[in-house]
């Protein structure tokens, strides 16, 4: 029997990769508690070594370095540290990717051009040509990739891109909670009114 594919059946299908999903989020986890702390290092900088008040981040190197550093060794090593960080997201993020989201969006791509094929072999010659060649054609090649490429994209993207905001958010809050509840607030907003003239235009 052919199976109609529509949202709810790729979430079915989805539904059935449980445990990589479990497992590649957590990764994803994992890579957005790494790379939160990153914006947490502007003020410290700021604060600790521009304004010298001296707290974990300078007495920390200072500890490890025998002493006292000039301002210039407190500015490398946040920058060293900051590209670490960031090449670590970045790895992490494409391990999981590569090893568990595109897994999954093949394995369901792979299934559907199956189905598709199946059901082309019990289609009369009549309805080819009055379908034309060309639509079938297109039907298992550019529409199965392009579902095989949302499912990439979606499933992989949206949990980490929530945890993302939420990672972002909490930082916000702990540097300066007034100005976070400010932007956390009005983003939205903005998001929406451009959305809405980009439609109009």
């Amino acid at each position: 029997m052919h199976t109609l594919y529509t949202f709810k059946t790729l979430f079915h299908e989805i539904k059935r990769y449980k445990k990589e999903l479990i497992f590649a989020n957590v990764i994803a986890f994992l890579a957005v508690v790494v790379h939160t702390p990153v914006p947490l290092l502007m003020p410290i900088l700021v604060d600790e070594v521009l304004l010298q008040k001296r707290d974990f981040f300078t007495t920390t190197i200072d500890t490890f370095l025998g002493g006292e550093n000039p301002a210039y060794i407190y500015i490398l090593i946040a920058f060293i540290d900051c590209g670490f960080v960031k090449g670590s997201f970045l790895f992490i993020k494409l391990y999981a990717d590569k090893s568990f989201f595109t897994i999954v969006s093949k394995n369901i791509a792979f299934k559907i051009r199956e189905s598709v094929l199946e059901h082309l072999s019990r289609v009369s010659m009549n309805q080819f040509e009055f379908f034309g060649s060309g639509k079938v054609a297109s039907l298992m090649v550019t529409d199965v990739e392009t579902i095989d490429n949302f499912l990439g994209v979606f499933v992989s993207r949206l949990i980490i891109s929530l945890l993302t905001i939420i990672g972002v958010g909490a930082v916000l809050l702990m540097i300066h909670w007034q100005l976070a509840l400010f932007i956390l607030i009005l983003n939205p907003m903005v998001v929406l009114i451009t959305t809405k003239n980009g439609k109009k235009k």
